[in-house]
């Protein structure tokens, strides 16, 4: 017969396995959609949640997202980096939370596609300040895309 023992209390010596974060970040028309399209459809983003995040009356890139699913979120109700940090934090807890009774598949990276307006280092600071999420996500890249028309100027 075997019995379950609990693990060893945590002395802080070693981490615990914490979900990779990619910031997807540049301009409005730069291409992060196109990109994110083509990122998803590599064998190896398999278990990637992605979180869009949208500014403006009328919001299309969740539109343009080929691979709709559960384990996508739109953010829309303002710009990452200001007004919906709330949003964002509420939103990593319920896909940790879903993905941890099984409700949706397991979650092995996030993807954040920020609106073109949106400064990276807010976001960034929640992953790390924030309690909750900084013990379950870790921000892992950040991804700049550059319209190579418009890049120079």
């Amino acid at each position: 017969m075997t019995s379950y023992a609990p693990p060893p209390a945590r002395t802080g010596a070693a981490p615990v396995d914490r979900i990779p974060v990619s910031l997807l970040t540049g301009f409005l028309g730069a291409g992060k959609t196109t990109l994110l399209n083509k990122l998803m459809k590599h064998p190896a983003m398999a278990g990637t949640a992605v979180l869009i995040n949208e500014f403006g009356e009328v919001g299309i890139d969740h539109h343009l997202v080929e691979q709709l699913d559960d384990t996508m979120v739109l953010l829309d109700s303002g710009c990452l980096c200001c007004s919906v940090q709330g949003d964002l934090i509420a939103a990593l807890k319920q896909l940790h939370l879903r993905s941890s009774k099984r409700e949706i598949p397991p979650i092995t990276r996030v993807v954040i596609e920020t609106t073109g307006l949106a400064d990276p280092v807010p976001v960034i600071y929640t992953l790390m300040e924030e309690r909750f999420v900084a013990a379950r996500f870790v921000c892992d890249s950040v991804l700049t895309v550059v319209d190579a028309t418009h890049g120079l100027s």
